[in-house]
């Protein structure tokens, strides 16, 4: 298998954006699924936190915990080169008409 470290810039932007942006989402919301799972804190199947009782303990830790979970998923990845992609990100919804889909996240 090849990783894409391994892979030259031209190749890397010819890769089409779909496949990045879905393993990206798909990744990180599992890490955080596990990651909140591991603390009591569930989903039901609406889609709501669910509280088990462990989790209701646990609620204000977590919390305390989320700039250890963003460092961990940002671990490697500089500022600039983040805020580089999520504009990058961006401009790429705009391209395709997503000024609705912009508009469901604040900032």
């Amino acid at each position: 298998m090849t990783h894409t470290t391994e892979l030259d810039d031209g190749t890397l932007a010819r890769l089409p954006i779909g496949q990045w942006t879905d393993a990206a989402h798909a990744e990180v919301i599992s890490f955080i699924r596990r990651w909140l799972a591991a603390r009591g804190l569930t989903r039901d199947a609406t889609g709501r936190l669910r509280l088990a009782e462990p989790g209701r303990q646990a609620h204000a830790l977590v919390k305390e915990q989320l700039p250890g979970v963003r460092r961990e998923i940002h671990a490697g990845i500089d500022d600039a080169d983040y805020v580089t992609t999520v504009k990058v990100l961006r401009r790429m919804i705009l391209n395709v008409g997503g000024e609705e889909a912009l508009a469901r996240y604040p900032i």
